[in-house]
């Protein structure tokens, strides 16, 4: 008679954590040093809606042989095309020891054609350094 009962029992404890819930960091512009600003820009046109041709990036001549592309990563994602990541590596240059990259302003101009359209794509950052 016993073998047929078979229960299942669970245990509910209740336990604390000794790490913190929350933590709060007070920062302000006043912790921050402004080293400058760069804009980056990239010109292209699209055909049919899939085909990509690169005119200028950065204002130079595209070559096909030197990309470079630069994918900023944080706690959001920079909402930026896969055409002007193109472009973002002149921010690195500019300011290799930065510590952040805040993109401040952003602009697509898009001309239409027959079949496609020319696109020119800008966007200026403001480059910060934490002050020790």
């Amino acid at each position: 008679m016993s073998a047929c009962t078979v229960g299942l029992h669970s245990f509910n404890t209740v336990g604390t954590s000794f790490d913190p819930n929350s933590m709060r960091i007070e920062v302000n512009m006043n912790n921050f040093d402004l080293l400058g600003e760069v804009e980056v820009s990239v010109i292209y046109r699209t055909y049919f809606g899939s085909i990509v041709v690169f005119d200028q990036i950065n204002d130079e001549p595209f070559n096909k042989r030197l990309t470079r592309d630069v994918n900023f990563i944080g706690n959001r994602e920079m909402n930026l095309s896969s055409s002007i990541k193109k472009a973002t590596y002149k921010v690195l240059e500019k300011f290799p020891n930065a510590d952040y990259y805040v993109p401040v302003f952003k602009e697509k101009k898009i001309d239409g054609m027959f079949l496609g359209s020319n696109i020119k794509e800008v966007v200026r950052f403001k480059v910060y350094k934490i002050k020790k």
